[in-house]
């Protein structure tokens, strides 16, 4: 479990983020070298800025953190971390949007 203050490295699936079926489609056809068969995923790092939970269904709770990401972070060389901070669930597996927190350090 994560605590407020601790430094996560997030990993992102990015094939599940908006536009990018359409990027990897898009390189792939043109053959840029770039181009990958599977879908990248890459990693940011971030600092825990807050804790929640969410209720998606009826008895149904899900934990996330709040992560703040320095700006300008490049995720597999294609993707620039766009926003300063994000909700990551803290649950097994990826989220929706196929984020993850893979490691966590105390600073």
């Amino acid at each position: 479990m994560v605590n407020i203050g601790d430094t996560v490295r997030v990993r992102f699936d990015l094939s599940k983020i908006g536009g990018m079926d359409a990027f990897q489609k898009k390189l792939r056809t043109a053959n840029r070298p770039e181009s990958v068969e599977k879908y990248p995923i890459g990693h940011a790092v971030g600092v825990v800025v807050g804790k929640g939970y969410t209720y998606p269904s009826p008895g149904r709770r899900e934990s996330f953190a709040i992560v703040q990401f320095s700006t300008g972070q490049v995720v597999c060389g294609i993707y620039a971390v766009s926003r300063t901070s994000i909700a990551v669930s803290m649950d097994d597996g990826p989220d929706f949007y196929g984020k993850r927190i893979v490691d966590i350090k105390t600073i």
